[in-house]
């Protein structure tokens, strides 16, 4: 019986400690947020939601969303800026460092220009 009760110790003791810790966080009653529960939806979320219900008119949520965001990120720093994603193709182009006229064709290279072609006929040689 001793033999027995040695192997189903750990078992109930474990048992007992998780049983203890649920009834005591019912009982403190406060739930800390998780990062996996839904309970965190934020005074925005729901002030969209409920323009979005109870609104007169029709209410374009995405231009709403994106200048939420802009005001948010205006008090943050002169340099945090959000990219409507609208805006995001012809932003993404001016970033890609094409130029035209100059004639040459040309890649970036870990902050390095390196010049590949020399075009004939264009605007240097004339």
């Amino acid at each position: 019986m001793n033999k027995k009760f040695n192997i189903w110790l750990p078992v109930i003791m474990t048992t007992i400690l998780i049983v203890g810790i649920q009834i005591g966080q019912m009982l403190n009653g406060s739930k800390k947020p998780s990062i996996f529960s839904n309970s965190n939806i934020g005074t925005l979320e729901q002030v969209l939601d409920y323009v979005q219900a109870k609104y007169v008119d029709t209410v374009n949520l995405e231009r709403l969303e994106d200048g939420a965001i802009e005001k948010v990120l205006e008090n943050l720093d002169p340099h945090s800026t959000f990219i409507p994603s609208s805006d995001l193709k012809a932003v993404n182009q001016e970033l890609e460092g094409n130029f035209e006229g100059i004639g040459i064709e040309f890649f970036v290279v870990k902050d390095t220009v390196m010049v590949v072609n020399v075009l004939s006929g264009v605007l240097q040689n004339r």
